[in-house]
């Protein structure tokens, strides 16, 4: 269940775009994990060390300015790790709340309830 954070902290959504022909490498691509002999239950695993690992290698490439590879949570999510910032064209962070329609999507993808009753009060 989706609920208000009890700390006052306050999520945000960040979102950028590149350009067109920015060069990532797209784990989502059989043949990219097959180059570098990496299995689809390593890239999303949540053991940050495997993980750090491989990013670690595609960086030093020196090929790329980042990586994509699926959601853990839903794999028609996209999840991109960016290195080189200088490119991106325009960017943007905008709070969230639990009306916010990428939340209201999220919950809805994930078959999550939606916790109102502790929702803060105008």
């Amino acid at each position: 269940m989706l609920r208000p954070l009890p700390n006052g902290d306050r999520p945000v959504f960040a979102w950028y775009e590149l350009p067109d022909d920015t060069s990532i490498c797209d784990l989502d691509d059989p043949a990219r994990l097959s180059e570098r002999t990496l299995r689809p239950s390593i890239i999303i695993t949540r053991n940050y060390d495997i993980t750090r690992a491989w990013a670690l290698s595609i960086f030093q490439e020196n090929a790329w300015a980042g990586v994509s590879w699926w959601s853990y949570c839903d794999a028609r999510w996209t999840s991109i790790g960016l290195w080189r910032h200088d490119i991106l064209t325009s960017y943007g962070v905008e709070e969230l709340n639990l009306d916010h329609p990428a939340m209201q999507e999220a919950a809805n993808v994930l078959s999550v309830d939606i916790d109102r009753s502790r929702r803060k009060r105008s």
